[in-house]
């Protein structure tokens, strides 16, 4: 494969796995216990999950204050590292053929 091809299906992975993240954090954010109106509905997991590792290391003021700009970063952050394990899944597999 030539460089160009792979460093666009790159992009590609990148660009679908920050929209497929985004969106899963969103909802589990919006169906976390605390935002539910019905009292023992939703599940806290999907979050804890979800907006991890920034949502733990920053504090509780930093990700009220600046929550959307928090989420986004987040999202980047996982999109990168999934893509990085794919590049290398990729290139592994490549390699043995």
């Amino acid at each position: 494969m030539r460089r160009t091809s792979r460093t666009m299906f790159l992009i590609v992975c990148f660009s679908a796995l920050f929209v497929v993240h985004l969106s899963a954090q969103f909802l589990a954010w919006a169906f976390h216990p605390g935002n539910s109106a019905v009292p023992g509905c939703g599940s806290a997991l999907p979050w804890i999950v979800s907006s991890f590792p920034l949502f733990l290391v920053l504090g509780q003021r930093i990700t009220t204050e600046f929550f959307w700009l928090v989420m986004l970063t987040n999202s980047c952050i996982w999109s990168f590292v999934l893509t990085y394990l794919l590049q290398l899944l990729f290139v592994k597999s490549r390699m043995s053929l």
